[in-house]
């Protein structure tokens, strides 16, 4: 049995936000920088956690397999892309490198990594990760969390990594999200991803305007479009690659360039 005067009840301010938190009732949710201000605060040796945001790009294979060959991060004090085959595991190191500690069963920095979809970007990480966690809904990624260990020579270092799916926080596409915040101003994410396949990607860094008519006329059969909206996409697309710097001095297109800035496009939101 519970006396009632041995309970410690907190009171409750109309302003704030809380949840239910089992052990203590009711407790504010503060932003990630009160957090780490409190913790640094209170001279506590345990590291808040970071917040990091993410987004990757794939190719296809001839069997449809999606290839990760780009990724972009942005937290608070930094943006960062990696272009290569080994694009998440550069990433991983990178942060290990910048966050990580070198003793394991001491206190490891834990980084929150947000994606849009993390069942699709998150799950490019699986293979790097130690002492996999895996919470499912619906056959869809609710968090993902691991252990990273970057390994070169005699160093080690090691992160704990959680992906979590910033779908579920904002239901509804990355392309709305800044207009029903009310920016009207944000550049459109406008990408022909049929572009990105194992025909293109020894090249895709100078493709020809034929190639991407090509392209461009295949997705439009697909399209359930009108005319219009297909032939406004057709114009965006065409004006971010100059606007983007993504047309090559003979006159081809890097289309890699493109998905560099599409990607950041992304984090930002």
């Amino acid at each position: 049995m519970i006396l009632l005067n041995n309970l410690d009840p907190k009171k409750i301010d109309p302003e704030k936000v809380y949840d239910f938190d089992v052990n203590s009732c009711c407790r504010e949710i503060r932003s990630p920088l009160e957090q780490e201000e409190e913790h640094q605060g209170k001279g506590k040796t345990k590291q808040a956690p970071k917040n990091i945001y993410f987004d990757c790009e794939t190719y296809t294979t001839k069997r449809l397999k999606h290839i990760p060959y780009l990724v972009c991060l942005k937290s608070y004090d930094e943006k960062q892309t990696f272009k290569s085959k080994y694009c998440f595991e550069e990433m991983l190191d990178h942060l290990a490198q910048k966050y990580g500690s070198e003793d394991f069963g001491g206190d490891v920095q834990t980084l929150k990594m947000f994606a849009h979809n993390s069942t699709y970007d998150g799950s490019f990480m699986l293979r790097h990760l130690m002492n996999l966690q895996i919470l499912e809904k619906d056959n869809k990624y609710v968090s993902m969390k691991g252990d990273y260990c970057y390994w070169k020579g005699s160093v080690k270092k090691y992160i704990k990594v959680e992906v979590r799916d910033s779908y579920r926080l904002i239901p509804m596409r990355l392309a709305d999200i800044p207009k029903s915040l009310g920016f009207n101003d944000v550049q459109k994410e406008v990408i022909y991803y049929n572009m990105y396949n194992y025909k293109t990607i020894e090249h895709i860094t100078k493709m020809s305007k034929n190639e991407l008519n090509k392209y461009i006329e295949e997705f439009n059969k697909e399209s359930h479009n009108t005319k219009q909206e297909l032939e406004e996409k057709r114009n965006e697309f065409m004006d971010n690659l100059k606007e983007w710097g993504c047309v090559n001095q003979d006159g081809t297109y890097d289309l890699l360039n493109t998905l560099k800035f599409t990607a950041k496009l992304i984090v930002t939101c």
